[in-house]
């Protein structure tokens, strides 16, 4: 009986994980962090969201 409840718990927080991922996709927001002044992968600093922006 434990190890259901320990293998839902896991697919509870995978599920809570992926969900976030896709839902930040969404909205804009990379897992990066859009630090793109040293950014190898090319990446635009022209939609990154006030809260990933570097403080000057």
């Amino acid at each position: 009986m434990a190890d259901i409840i320990v293998a839902a718990i896991l697919i509870l927080l995978i599920g809570a994980a992926v969900y976030k991922v896709i839902s930040d996709k969404k909205k804009g927001i990379g897992s990066c962090g859009h630090s793109c002044e040293s950014c190898s992968h090319g990446c635009s600093t022209s939609n990154v969201p006030e809260r990933f922006r570097l403080k000057k």
